[in-house]
């Protein structure tokens, strides 16, 4: 087996002195020699380094993964927000041309004679109802 100094070791595997003598008592302990005095990496300890490196790449993929997701989650939530609001319209006018249907049967469910007696008073008032649910509703289609 192949053994070099920390500083040699440091260089291939592109950190610090200080960050190889940090692991020398952890991760690094198996891979440690001392020859003359000095203490001596084997060059097999180069793969924990590598493995450290592709973490830290995966790391870094899944988080901004992760920054895309949340972003398009966030859109999602407005495009959710806008629909229920559409949806609210299209209740509030659904009901509106519920009330009309039920008036127009019952006008038309009256005996001809009982229209004849209704005043113009009346019938401007029912007018003016249709023309204010109508108008309402064309609101709320041209806000869109």
């Amino acid at each position: 087996m192949e053994y070099v100094t920390i500083k040699e070791f440091s260089e291939q595997v592109g950190v610090s002195v200080q960050a190889v003598y940090q692991r020398l008592n952890k991760d690094l302990k198996p891979f440690v020699k001392v020859v003359d005095g000095k203490k001596m990496l084997s060059i097999k300890a180069k793969d924990l380094y590598s493995i450290k490196k592709d973490e830290s790449e995966l790391l870094n993929t899944l988080n901004a993964t992760l920054n895309v997701l949340t972003e398009q989650l966030k859109e999602k939530d407005k495009q959710i927000s806008e629909l229920n609001k559409r949806l609210s319209e299209a209740m509030e006018l659904n009901r509106n041309n519920q009330i009309l249907i039920s008036k127009q049967q019952n006008l038309q469910l009256r005996e001809p004679e009982t229209i004849n007696q209704e005043t113009n008073q009346e019938k401007e008032e029912t007018k003016k109802e249709r023309k204010s649910v109508l108008t309402e509703i064309r609101r709320k289609l041209w806000k869109r």
